[in-house]
C-alpha cells in the first residue's frame, strides 16, 4: 500500500459511506419526484430549472470558491498566531456575501428565469418563476453548509460534511410523500395543464426542497461545536490578510463562471426542447438531463469526491510546505485510485443504462425511459475524465493558483456551449439533450488532458504509472462489458422492464461484470484496487476474527523498534519536529510504560493546544486503534479524552489530551495516603470505568500510572481501551473483562492504602512499586501493613483479592461499596509528596538508566538473605508462590543458585536508600535477586495468579527501572526460608482465565437472554402464521354473510336484525320490501341540466356536456369551469339537477367523480331554486359515492349543489361528474 493509502482509505471509507447513503436517498428522492410530477412534462421541467438555479449559483460561490479558498486559507491560518481571528473574519465575510447574493437573486427571480430558459410559453415561464422564488434562498444555506463543512475538513473531520445531505434527502422525500398524499401522483394519461399549479402545490413542492437544504446546513453545527471550534463574528476585514483569499476567490469565480456559462447554454436549450417539438414524452428535456446527470454523478460522488476531500487537506499541507515530491506522490496515488473505480463504473452504466433509468424513474412510461437512457450513456463517457479533472482542480487550489484553472476552464466551456448549440441546429428536438450530454463529456476529456499536462509541468514526473493503470483498467473494463452485455440481453426488452426486473438485471449483470473486472485486474497485476477496497476488507476480516489487509504489515512494522524518537519506519522519520498527519508537531519524547509505544508531547497546529501523541510500533496495533476509537465515544470528565486516531504515511498513531497531574504510583512512593483520600480517588476512577463499561469499553490494564490526580483535584483515568489491547489483554467476554477492571481498581485501592502493590508485573508499571507480602497465596490484609485503614476498605480488599471469587464484580458495584466520599484534597497530597522529596517516576525510562554490578562485601549480608520475592494478584490474579516453589520444581533450586553472594549496587540512585528498602522488604518477606542486565521484560505482563511451579526469578525487578522508594512498615511478618515451601492454591494467570469460561472470574448469574429470544421467536412465528391465514382467507361478502340482503334486513323500523333461529322470518321480510319498492315507482332520469343562477352566475357551466353524466358511459363526464379558488370567490356555488320521468321514491344517489375533496349537497327541490328546501344529505366528494338518504323521499327533481369544488388529480379546482343514477 502506498504511503498514506491506509489513512486516506479510512477517511474515504467514512465519507463514501455518507455519500453512498445520500446518493441512494437522492435516487429515491428522484424516483418519488418523478412519481409526483412526471419526467418529460412542462411542470417537471419548470421545477427542474428553478431548483437548478440555486445549485448553479452555489457551484459558483460555494462549491468552487469556498472549497478552493477555505481549506488552504484555514490550514495556513491555524499555523499562525492569529489563526482563529483570521478564520472568523473569513467566515463572516463569506456569509455576508452569500446572504447578499441570495437576497438579490431572489428579488430578481423573473429576470433570472428569463436568462436560464429559452421557452416562449408564458405559462411555463410563470410557473418556473414561482418555483424560483421558493428555491433561490437555498443559495445562502448551501453556502453555510459549505462554510461549516470546510472548517470541519480543515480540522481533520471529514464525515459530517458527507453525511449532512442525508438529512436533506430525508426531508425532501417526506415533503414529496405529503405532496402525493394531498394532490395525488403523476398520471401520464391526464392532460398537462400548467394553470392548475396553484400556490399550495408550489409551496409544498418547492418549500420542502428548500427546507431540506436548511436542515443540511444546520446539522453541521453540532459536530463543529464538539470539535472545539467557537465562532465569533468579526467585521474588521481591512488589513487582516484577506486580500490573498480574495485574489484566489476572484480567479476561482471567473473560472467557474466560464464553466457555468456552458451549463447555462445546456439548460436553455434542453428546457425548450419539449416546446420546440410536439411536446411528446419521447423528447428528453431539462428534467431528463437532470436525472441523467444524477446517475452520472453517483459513482463520482461515492469515491472520487470522498477521496479528493480527504486528499485535498494533505495536498494543501504539502503545498504550503513546498514539498513538491509529496504533492506529486499524492496526485499520482489519487489519479490511479480514482481511475480503478471510474473506469469500471463507466462500463457498468453504459451496459445497464436502460434498467438504471427505470430504477431512478420507476413511475414513468417506457417511452420516457427509452429517451433517458441515451443521455446517461453520453454523459458517462466522460466519467473517467471528470475524476482526473477534479483532482487537477484540487492541485491548483492547493497552490492557490486559480488563474491557471481559468485558462483551462475556458475552452471546456466553449466546447460545451458550441456542441450543445450545434446539436440544436443540426438535430431534431429529441436529440438536443443527447447532444448536450455528449458535449459535456467531451469537455471533461479536453480538460483532463490539458490539466494533466499542466500539473506535470508544475510537479514533474513522467506519469508512466498513471498511464499504465488506465490502460490496464480500460482493458479489464472492456472485457467486463463484453461479458455483461450478452447477459443483459437475456432479460428481453429492458425499456419496458418494471422496477423489480430492472433491479434484478442491475444486480445480476453488475455482479457478473464486477467478477470479470476484478479477475482481469488480477491477471494484469493492477494493485491499486487493494487501496480502494482495503478499509472495507479489513473491517470484514476483523469482524470474522482474522487480520485484515495490511494488519500484518502494520504489526511487522513495529517489530524490533526501540522507544527512542527519530526512528525510521518504511522510509518515514518520526522524531522531534515531525508534523504528524499534517497537524500534530512532535516536541519531546515522554516516558511510556506501554511496550512498543512511543509517547510524545506535541502541539495541535490547528487548535493551538498541547496534546500527547502515541506512535504504535508493535503489538495489536489495529485492535488498539479500534479500541481508541471506541474510547473516543465515551464522554466523562474523569477519562483522558482521545482526540484523533489515524496513520501518518503508514505509521499508526493515537492522539489524546495532555497528561497532567501525578499518578498513583508517585503519590504512594513515600507511603500510603489517608483512607478517605484513597476512597475518593478510587471511587472517582470507578465511576469513570462504569461509564465506559456501559458503552462497552474496558480498560484491562489498570496499574499505578493509569490513575492520576491533577492540581485542581480531578481524578483522570488514562489508557482506556488502548492500553489493554497494546498489552494483549483485549480478548474476553464482557463479564470477565468487567471483573478484571474491578479487581484492578481494588488493587489500586490496596496500593493507595498500603503503599504496596498486591501483585508483581514483570518490568512494567506496578513492578516498580514495592510488592505486598503474601500469606497463603493472597496478599496480607491492608490493616496489617497500615493500622489506620478503615475497616470496610480493609474487608473489601481482603475479600476481593482473596482466594475466592468474592467482592464487587463491576465498577458500579465497587462505587456502591465505596460511596460516599469526600473531595480529593489534591493540594494536601501534592504538598505531602513535595515535602517527602522530589518525585521519582514509576514508569520505565526510554533508555536503560541503571547498571547492575557486584557491590562490596559490606552490603552482602542484607542481600544474601533475600529469598525469591513472593507476590499475589488481585482477587487471585497473578498470585505468585509463597516463600518458595514446590520441591519438585526444577526452577526452585535454580532460583537459589541464581542468588548472588554479594549485593547489588544501583548506580543511578542512592545506594543507601536502595539497601534500606531491600532490608525493610527482607524483614517482611523475601525478595528475589535482580535479573541480569539486558533481560527483556515479558511482552504481556501477567495479572492473574501464577502456578506454584512458576519460576521465582520472574518476580525480579526490571534492571532498567528507575529506583522507587518504599515506606517501611512498623511491623511485618518474619521472613521465611525458601527451603520451606508452603502450599499455595493452584491458580491460573489472567491470560489463561480470560480465554476460559467467564464463570471463573464472575459469579454465576441467571442469564435470561436465551429465553427472551426464544419467546420473541415464538411470538414472531405465531404472528406470521396468523397474518398469513388472515391474508389468504376468502373475503366476506359486502354487507354480511348473505350480501346486501342482510343490510336491508338490519334497517327495519325496529333497527334490529332477526335472530338466527328465526332466520326464515327475517329473511322473508327483507325480500318482500325489496320487491315492493319498485312497484311504487322506479326513479328513472328523464333529463339533466347545469345550474349557475344569476346574478352571480351566467348558466354557462358547459351545458353542452350535461348529457354525458346520464348517458351510462363511465368514460364521459360533465365538468364545470376551472376556478382559482375551490370556494369560487364571487358566487356561492354551482349545481347539477336531474328531472325524473315521473315522481318516484328515491332512497340513494349514486355518483362517480374524477377528483376528491370539496362538498356536495343533495336536495329534492326545483332546479330554479337550487338552494331552497332541506338538505337531504351532504358529503365530501370522492371517486365513487353512494349517498344514502336518511329515509326514502318522494321527488320529481334531484339537485346537486356544490358550495365547494373538489380537486382533480391534475390539481384543477372543478367538478368532473362521470355518472349519476338514483335508486
Amino acid at each position: 500500500m502506498s504511503p498514506g493509502g491506509a489513512g486516506l482509505g479510512r477517511s474515504t471509507a467514512v465519507m463514501a459511506a455518507g455519500t453512498a447513503t445520500s446518493r441512494v436517498l437522492g435516487l429515491v428522492r428522484g424516483a418519488v419526484l418523478a412519481g409526483a410530477i412526471g419526467l418529460n412534462i412542462g411542470a417537471a421541467n419548470a421545477f427542474a430549472v428553478a431548483n437548478w438555479l440555486p445549485n448553479m449559483i452555489y457551484m459558483l460561490l460555494a462549491g468552487g470558491v469556498l472549497n478552493a479558498v477555505l481549506v488552504p486559507q484555514v490550514v495556513k491560518a491555524y499555523k499562525s498566531d492569529q489563526g482563529q481571528e483570521f478564520v472568523d473574519r473569513l467566515l463572516t465575510l463569506a456569509a455576508a456575501i452569500l446572504l447578499g447574493v441570495a437576497v438579490t437573486v431572489t428579488i430578481a427571480a423573473p429576470l433570472v428565469i428569463r436568462v436560464a430558459t429559452n421557452s416562449s410559453d408564458p405559462e411555463f415561464v410563470s410557473l418556473a418563476t414561482t418555483f424560483a422564488v421558493w428555491c433561490l434562498p437555498q443559495i445562502f444555506f448551501y453556502g453555510v453548509y459549505t462554510l461549516l463543512g470546510q472548517v470541519l475538513n480543515a480540522r481533520g473531520s471529514f464525515g459530517p460534511f458527507m453525511w449532512a445531505p442525508v438529512a436533506n434527502n430525508v426531508v425532501a422525500i417526506a415533503g414529496l410523500a405529503v405532496f402525493i398524499a394531498v394532490f395525488g401522483s403523476y398520471d401520464p394519461d391526464a392532460p398537462a395543464n400548467l394553470s392548475g399549479w396553484d400556490t399550495s402545490r408550489v409551496a409544498l413542492l418547492a418549500g420542502t426542497a428548500t427546507l431540506g437544504v436548511i436542515v443540511q446546513a444546520t446539522v453541521l453545527v453540532v459536530p463543529l461545536w464538539r470539535s472545539g471550534f467557537r465562532y465569533r463574528p468579526r467585521f474588521a476585514w481591512r488589513g487582516t490578510g484577506l486580500s490573498s483569499a480574495g485574489r484566489v476567490a476572484g480567479w476561482t469565480f471567473a473560472a467557474l463562471a466560464v464553466g457555468q456559462l456552458g451549463i447555462l447554454t445546456v439548460t436553455r436549450i434542453t428546457s425548450s426542447a419539449s416546446t420546440a417539438g410536439d411536446g411528446g414524452l419521447e423528447i428528453a428535456g431539462n428534467n431528463a438531463y437532470n436525472y441523467a446527470f444524477l446517475v452520472f454523478m453517483l459513482p463520482h460522488s461515492l469515491v472520487t469526491v470522498s477521496l479528493l476531500t480527504a486528499l485535498f487537506t494533505r495536498l494543501s499541507g504539502h503545498a504550503v510546505a513546498q514539498d513538491v515530491e509529496a504533492v506529486r506522490r499524492d496526485t499520482s496515488y489519487g489519479m490511479r485510485t480514482i481511475g480503478v473505480f471510474t473506469i469500471f463504473a463507466t462500463a457498468v452504466l453504459a451496459v445497464l443504462a436502460l434498467p438504471v433509468a427505470r430504477l431512478v424513474a420507476p413511475s414513468v412510461t417506457a417511452t420516457e425511459v427509452a429517451a433517458l437512457a441515451p443521455v446517461i450513456v453520453a454523459l458517462v463517457a466522460g466519467l473517467v475524465a471528470l475524476g482526473i479533472w477534479s483532482l487537477v482542480q484540487r492541485v491548483h487550489y492547493a497552490y492557490e493558483d486559480a488563474r491557471s484553472l481559468f485558462w483551462l476552464q475556458l475552452p471546456m466551456s466553449v466546447l460545451v456551449a458550441a456542441g450543445t448549440f450545434a446539436g440544436s441546429l443540426l438535430l431534431a428536438p429529441e436529440r438536443w439533450t443527447l447532444a448536450a450530454g455528449a458535449s459535456i463529456a467531451a469537455s471533461y476529456v479536453l480538460g483532463a488532458v490539458r490539466g494533466v499536462l499542466a500539473v506535470r509541468r508544475r510537479l514533474g514526473g513522467s506519469g508512466r504509472r498513471v498511464l499504465q493503470l488506465h490502460v490496464r483498467a480500460g482493458l479489464a473494463a472492456l472485457v467486463s462489458a463484453a461479458v455483461g452485455w450478452p447477459v443483459s440481453l437475456l432479460f428481453g426488452d429492458l425499456s419496458r422492464a418494471g422496477f423489480g426486473l430492472a433491479a434484478v438485471v442491475c444486480v445480476v449483470v453488475g455482479l457478473v461484470m464486477l467478477g470479470a473486472y476484478l479477475g482481469m485486474l488480477r491477471v494484469l497485476r493492477v494493485r491499486e484496487v487493494a487501496d480502494l477496497l482495503a478499509p472495507a476488507m479489513a473491517r470484514v476480516a476483523r469482524s470474522m476474527g482474522r487480520p485484515g489487509p495490511g494488519d500484518d504489515d502494520r504489526r511487522d512494522q513495529g517489530a524490533g523498534q526501540s522507544l527512542r524518537g527519530g526512528d525510521r519506519l518504511d522510509g518515514v522519520v518520526i522524531g522531534h519536529g515531525t508534523l504528524l498527519a499534517g497537524r500534530y508537531r512532535l516536541d519531546q519524547p515522554v516516558p511510556s510504560d506501554l511496550p512498543g509505544v512511543e509517547a510524545w508531547s506535541a502541539q495541535d497546529q490547528i487548535l493551538d493546544r498541547p496534546v500527547r501523541a502515541m506512535v504504535l510500533r508493535e503489538g495489536r496495533i489495529v485492535e488498539a486503534q479500534d479500541a481508541a476509537r471506541r474510547a473516543a465515544l465515551v464522554t466523562d470528565p474523569r477519562l483522558l479524552r482521545v482526540l484523533d486516531v489515524g496513520d501518518h504515511e503508514g505509521v499508526p498513531y493515537t492522539v489524546t489530551e495532555r497528561v497532567e497531574g501525578r499518578d498513583l504510583g508517585e503519590l504512594t512512593q513515600h507511603g500510603p495516603i489517608p483512607g478517605d483520600q484513597a476512597r475518593a480517588i478510587i471511587g472517582e476512577a470507578a465511576v469513570a470505568l462504569e461509564v465506559a463499561r456501559r458503552r462497552g469499553v474496558h480498560h484491562l490494564a489498570l496499574r499505578p500510572s493509569s490513575v492520576r490526580v491533577t492540581e485542581d483535584g480531578r481524578v483522570v483515568v488514562t489508557g482506556l481501551g488502548i492500553d489493554g489491547e497494546v498489552m494483549g489483554r483485549g480478548i474476553g467476554d464482557a463479564r470477565s473483562t468487567t471483573r478484571a477492571d474491578t479487581v484492578g481498581l481494588v488493587a489500586l485501592l490496596y496500593l493507595a492504602l498500603t503503599g504496596r502493590w498486591p501483585a508483581p508485573h514483570g518490568g512494567t508499571g506496578p513492578a516498580q512499586v514495592t510488592a505486598a507480602p503474601v500469606v497463603g497465596g493472597s496478599p496480607v490484609a491492608p490493616a496489617e501493613l497500615s493500622p489506620g485503614v478503615p475497616n470496610d476498605l480493609d474487608t473489601l480488599c481482603s475479600v476481593t483479592l482473596g482466594p475466592h471469587d468474592d467482592g464487587p464484580h463491576s465498577p458500579g458495584e465497587l462505587v456502591r461499596e465505596l460511596e460516599p466520599w469526600d473531595q480529593v484534597a489534591a493540594a494536601e497530597l501534592l504538598r505531602r509528596l513535595d515535602a517527602a522529596g522530589p518525585p521519582t517516576s514509576v514508569m520505565p525510562a526510554v533508555a536503560p538508566l541503571a547498571v547492575i554490578r557486584p557491590t562490596p562485601a559490606a552490603s552482602s549480608e542484607v542481600v544474601a538473605e533475600s529469598p525469591p520475592e513472593p507476590s499475589v494478584g488481585p482477587g487471585g490474579e497473578d498470585a505468585a508462590v509463597d516463600d518458595g516453589a514446590d520441591d519438585d520444581s526444577e526452577d526452585a533450586g535454580g532460583a537459589d543458585d541464581a542468588t548472588p553472594s554479594a549485593g547489588v549496587e544501583v548506580v543511578s540512585a542512592s545506594t543507601a536508600s536502595v539497601v534500606a528498602r531491600q532490608s525493610v522488604r527482607s524483614a517482611v518477606v523475601g525478595q528475589a535477586p535482580p535479573a541480569p542486565p539486558g533481560t527483556p521484560p515479558p511482552a504481556v505482563p501477567p495479572v492473574g495468579p501464577a502456578r506454584a511451579s512458576r519460576p521465582a526469578a520472574q518476580s525480579a525487578s526490571n534492571p532498567t527501572a528507575q529506583p522507587v522508594h518504599g515506606r517501611a512498615p512498623a511491623s511485618g511478618s518474619p521472613a521465611r526460608s525458601s527451603a520451606a515451601p508452603s502450599p499455595a492454591p493452584d491458580r491460573q494467570d489472567f491470560d489463561s482465565l480470560i480465554g476460559r469460561s467467564p464463570a471463573v472470574l464472575t459469579r454465576r448469574r441467571f442469564d435470561p437472554t436465551p429465553f427472551v429470544l426464544v419467546l420473541i421467536a415464538l411470538v414472531v412465528v405465531v404472528g406470521v402464521v396468523m397474518a398469513y391465514n388472515r391474508l389468504t382467507a376468502p373475503l366476506p361478502p359486502i354487507g354480511g354473510s348473505d350480501g346486501f340482503g342482510d343490510v336491508q334486513a338490519e334497517e327495519t323500523e325496529e333497527g334490529e336484525a332477526p335472530p338466527e333461529e328465526d332466520g326464515g322470518e327475517g329473511e322473508g321480510e327483507a325480500p318482500v320490501e325489496e320487491e315492493e319498492a319498485p312497484e311504487v315507482a322506479a326513479p328513472v332520469i328523464a333529463s339533466a341540466q347545469q345550474i349557475d343562477p344569476p346574478p352571480d352566475g351566467d348558466n354557462n357551466e358547459h351545458p353542452e356536456a350535461v348529457d354525458r353524466a346520464i348517458d351510462g358511459d363511465p368514460t364521459t363526464f360533465w365538468f364545470t369551469r376551472t376556478y382559482v379558488s375551490p370556494t369560487y370567490g364571487l358566487k356561492d356555488g354551482v349545481g347539477f339537477a336531474v328531472t325524473l320521468e315521473e315522481p318516484a321514491l328515491v332512497s340513494a344517489v349514486n355518483l362517480a367523480f374524477n377528483g376528491a375533496g370539496g362538498r356536495v349537497e343533495v336536495r329534492a327541490t326545483d332546479p330554479s331554486t337550487p338552494t331552497e328546501g332541506p338538505v337531504l344529505v351532504e358529503s365530501p366528494l370522492g371517486p365513487d359515492m353512494v349517498l344514502q338518504l336518511p329515509e326514502p323521499t318522494q321527488a320529481e327533481h334531484i339537485v346537486l349543489w356544490f358550495p365547494e369544488l373538489p380537486q382533480t388529480p391534475d390539481g384543477l379546482n372543478r367538478v368532473e361528474l362521470y355518472e349519476i343514477s338514483l335508486s
